[in-house]
């Protein structure tokens, strides 16, 4: 199955729902190979990982999952580990395909692809080491791309992350206005950089109608 059904695109692309655990107790078949421009070393069946991590895989789902006794065996669970099925033998890549469809309709809640998640996973990381930075603008929009992604939870992070900056924005004002009778300058600078860069965020507004009430220098 390492050299067939795994490596079938159709199937791949179907793994995508899945979180992919590797199996295999045997190991001694690592070979060199360049990733990322640096030499590392790799299962010549599964490339993406070294032999002992599916030897740890193989022993992890023996103590999970008992009554194994033939390989190969995949074993489909939920995301909280329950066992939803196993399929004992070789599978053709049609075959397993028609079980994932199955199964994940037993699974509850939103389905979402590990494209999908790396790519929020990405924006977010971004997006979370830009705030980290006092890079506003960069984080905001960072948060705002993730509220807008198609599916409901990766939505939610999104929007946490835009309440997040909205409150150290809110937070600013507040610095701000305290400055405005001994710096009056300052106050008005840091109002400008929370009225441009938390844009679109009500403390954007806010830092915009602040500034305006800010009295003018008198004319000497």
């Amino acid at each position: 199955m390492e050299s067939s059904t795994y490596t079938d695109k159709k199937f791949i692309e179907a793994s995508r729902m899945w979180v992919n655990v590797a199996c295999h107790s045997e190991t001694g078949h690592e070979v060199d190979a360049i990733i990322g421009g640096k030499k590392v070393s790799v299962c010549e069946r599964y490339w993406n990982l070294p032999c002992d991590a599916h030897s740890k895989g193989s022993s992890g789902a023996r103590s999970k999952y008992t009554g194994i006794t033939g390989v190969p065996c995949t074993v489909y669970a939920d995301p909280e580990g329950k066992e939803l099925e196993r399929e004992v033998g070789g599978k053709s890549a049609s075959e397993l395909i028609k079980v994932q469809e199955k199964l994940l309709e037993k699974v509850p809640g939103e389905k979402i692809s590990v494209v999908e998640w790396s790519q929020a996973a990405k924006l977010l990381a971004d997006a979370d080491a830009a705030f980290e930075k006092e890079e506003w603008k960069k984080a905001v929009e960072g948060y705002t791309k993730v509220s807008k992604l198609p599916k409901k939870a990766l939505k939610e992070k999104g929007a946490a992350g835009l309440e997040k900056a909205d409150a150290k924005g809110k937070e600013l004002i507040a610095q701000a206005k305290e400055m405005i009778a001994t710096d009056k300058e300052a106050a008005k600078k840091l109002l400008s950089k929370v009225a441009n860069d938390f844009k679109p965020l009500p403390c954007s507004k806010e830092a915009a109608a602040a500034l305006k009430e800010i009295p003018a220098d008198e004319k000497k």
